[in-house]
């Protein structure tokens, strides 16, 4: 399974939606967005508890 997010941009609603769908994306699913060159972004990905690459074209994913 997998999820790609490219919604709002805010730290909280980043965090928000990081959080909701890092629960329904299995570990080994792709869980990745668009945007991670953006300061709340990289925030919220950097508050996280899991690992983030940061790929081109500012794609991030979940390792």
């Amino acid at each position: 399974d997998g999820c790609f997010l490219d919604a709002s941009h805010t730290y909280e609603a980043v965090c928000a939606d990081l959080q909701a769908w890092a629960r329904r994306v299995r570990h080994d699913g792709l869980l990745a967005g668009h945007d991670g060159d953006m300061e709340a972004v990289a925030r919220a990905l950097d508050a996280q508890a899991w690992s983030v690459d940061r790929c081109p074209g500012s794609i991030w994913r979940r390792r």
